[in-house]
């Protein structure tokens, strides 16, 4: 599985995990992102596959353990907001969020919830900000 960001994405990435506590900065859920972000390549906002999973994209996810389909956007820290047309914002440092930055239509993705070990599908990315001329 090929993981890809784009530029912009990590710099801003990088820049938000500055205004985290200290305590949010040294705990698990950072070290998890701060890996996925090392095995990703990165490309220009132009570049990055309308495929791929970027920031504030629109994500269509299928849970392989109750084969729930959920509707995510991918968000910055402290951006999360109230779910709206049936989409909840899900943080870039959460599991589920680093799990998803930088993967494709079709990959599994693996990450470990409260309730224990998780798969899912990414069956959809439904918006991607580069792809529709957005990159903010």
């Amino acid at each position: 599985m090929q993981t890809l960001i784009t530029s912009v994405d990590r710099f801003r990435i990088n820049d938000s995990i500055e205004w985290l506590s200290t305590e949010a900065r040294r705990g698990p859920l950072l070290g998890r992102l701060m890996r996925r972000m090392r095995e990703a390549s990165s490309v220009a906002p132009a570049d990055i596959p309308a495929t791929y999973v970027t920031m504030n994209s629109h994500v269509r996810l299928r849970y392989q353990a109750t084969n729930e389909i959920r509707d995510l956007r991918l968000v910055y820290p402290n951006s999360q907001t109230a779910p709206a047309d049936g989409v909840d914002s899900v943080s870039v440092i959460s599991p589920v969020g680093a799990a998803l930055l930088g993967s494709k239509v079709g990959d599994v993705i693996e990450w470990i919830a409260p309730a224990g070990p998780q798969k899912g599908d990414v069956i959809a990315v439904l918006y991607q900000p580069e792809a529709n001329g957005d990159p903010d």
